[in-house]
């Protein structure tokens, strides 16, 4: 049984965002070389701040207090991109820039939430929770270079690799604290309890290779035109650590690998295509008890979608030009998301079927 001393939820969260750039455009040679790009600089100003509430107990009584608290900072971020023209039809991309991405709103909140459990299943009976409205974003140095070739109108293939270098990271740390300092009356013998709370974490880098490629069938027989395939795959490697002394770890949300596949046909008003997406086992985010968000190992999956569809205009119906109609069914194969605990896929932690989704659509332009 739990007994929340404080489960508040009323919070405000403002952020000011103020941008200043500059951005010189490039047209040059190099080596005798055609070179395109930019290069420029932005300078983020950012003052943020979150309106909350804090519990506390005084003789005997719980007493909410307002909380506010926030940050203010600047952030200097440099790109610059190149594009050099090797041959024709043929590119070699170079990018480099500091990136920012900011945390998640409900990460920066002023709250702070207690709760006391009578019988825990690990012996620590206090628990509490509280945003952090001086989190920073996340900030990292990234470094990109690919290769383009255009080798018809609608047929190309890309290489690319890049490396990211995390400057920071936003996790959530577990630290212990004693809660008969403030909570002299809490009701146990052993104060001591955990409190969940988003920091930045140290950093680390995303590491990665991808490729894609268009074709256009008719380009090998006449009998095939408006036959043909899009590809792409990626392989990324990823670890970040909370501490310098902490264990490193993967980046959720990122698979390591990923495979995307199209099979087409567009002609004479006609449209038809079936697309499959895979993506390798992952650290996930999902939502818990009390909407709360836990990390969990999410099964690899294969999610395939369909669809057909005519276009009036093509018919040479003067009626019904302007109108197209289009059939989808996506998740044709009716595959789950499932996730399960530690490493061992056997342990299931939780299985969720949604079913195939049909569709059909009608659009008609004036």
């Amino acid at each position: 049984m739990s007994i929340y001393l404080a489960q508040l939820t009323l919070v405000a969260i403002s952020e000011e965002v103020s941008t200043v750039f500059v951005k010189a455009n490039l047209e040059t040679e190099l080596f005798g070389l055609p070179v395109t790009g930019n290069v420029g600089i932005q300078a983020v100003h950012t003052d943020q701040s979150s309106d909350g509430t804090v519990a506390t107990v005084e003789d005997g009584e719980v007493i909410v207090t307002p909380r506010t608290a926030g940050d203010s900072y600047v952030e200097w971020l440099p790109s610059l991109n190149l594009g050099f023209e090797v041959a024709d039809g043929q590119m070699v991309r170079f990018a480099a820039a500091r990136t920012l991405t900011r945390a998640r709103m409900d990460k920066m909140n002023a709250n702070v939430n207690f709760s006391y459990n009578q019988n825990p299943t690990d012996g620590v009976n206090w628990s509490g929770g509280a945003g952090n409205p001086e989190l920073r974003p996340w900030l990292a140095r990234q470094y990109d270079i690919s290769y383009e070739n255009y080798f018809s109108d609608q047929g190309y293939f890309a290489l690319a690799v890049y490396y990211k270098d995390l400057e920071n990271f936003v996790y959530d740390q577990q630290t212990e604290l004693d809660f008969s300092t403030f909570l002299p009356q809490a009701p146990t013998d052993n104060p001591i309890g955990l409190v969940t709370q988003p920091q930045n974490g140290n950093g680390g880098y995303v590491q990665g290779i991808e490729a894609s490629l268009s074709l256009d069938f008719g380009l090998f027989a006449d009998q095939l035109e408006g036959f043909g395939t899009i590809l792409s795959g990626s392989y990324n490697d990823s670890e970040v650590k909370e501490t310098s002394d902490s264990e490193p770890q993967k980046l959720e949300g990122l698979s390591e690998k990923t495979f995307n596949a199209t099979v087409y046909y567009e002609n004479a008003g006609f449209e038809a295509r079936i697309s499959s997406r895979y993506r390798s086992d992952f650290l996930g985010e999902v939502t818990a008890i009390s909407l709360t968000r836990v990390n969990v190992n999410v099964k690899a999956e294969t999610v395939v979608d369909a669809q057909i569809g005519y276009d009036f205009t093509e018919s040479g119906i003067d009626a019904l030009y302007g109108l197209s109609v289009q059939f989808q069914v996506n998740n044709l194969t009716n595959e789950p998301f499932t996730s399960y605990t530690g490493d061992d896929q056997r342990l299931v932690r939780d299985y969720q079927n949604y079913g195939r989704n049909f569709m059909l659509g009608a659009n008609y332009k004036f």
